[in-house]
């Protein structure tokens, strides 16, 4: 499954979180924005007035990009969560950014590969339905 590993067993499943995703075939210059926005949305869209925040459902954002967002760092599957820089405390799990690069699929890793990851890069770079049917068989 594409987000299986890397999460914190069947969390997303059992606490029926949300999942924000989008493909940005675009500049990086609104990434940021973007995913901010996707994380206020879902904690917004998740908790009624009185409810406890602890009670607040998991949020994912899942960006797939046909650029690099980072050029110093490539990675192919990169996941991100919020921590304290100093000493890099997780602040909660609930809150996870996946970026999927689908300009940087030559440095998929195996786990990627176990997961799938790289057949979803390379549907997602499909331009003809021919290209679909032959990788889904």
């Amino acid at each position: 499954m594409f987000l299986r590993q890397g999460m914190k067993g069947d969390y997303l499943e059992e606490t029926k979180g949300i999942i924000g995703h989008e493909t940005q075939r675009e500049t990086k210059k609104a990434s940021g924005h973007r995913i901010q926005k996707t994380g206020k949305q879902s904690s917004n869209d998740n908790l009624n007035r009185g409810d406890d925040y602890i009670d607040t459902k998991a949020a994912v954002h899942i960006g797939i990009l046909d650029f690099t967002l980072f050029e110093e760092y490539p990675e192919f599957f990169a996941s991100y969560r919020l921590l304290n820089v100093k000493n890099h405390n997780e602040y909660t799990g609930k809150f996870q950014l996946y970026v999927l690069d689908l300009n940087q699929i030559e440095l998929a890793t195996q786990e990627d590969r176990d997961n799938e990851r790289e057949v979803w890069a390379r549907l997602f770079q499909a331009k003809t339905r021919g290209f679909v049917r032959r990788s889904v068989t």
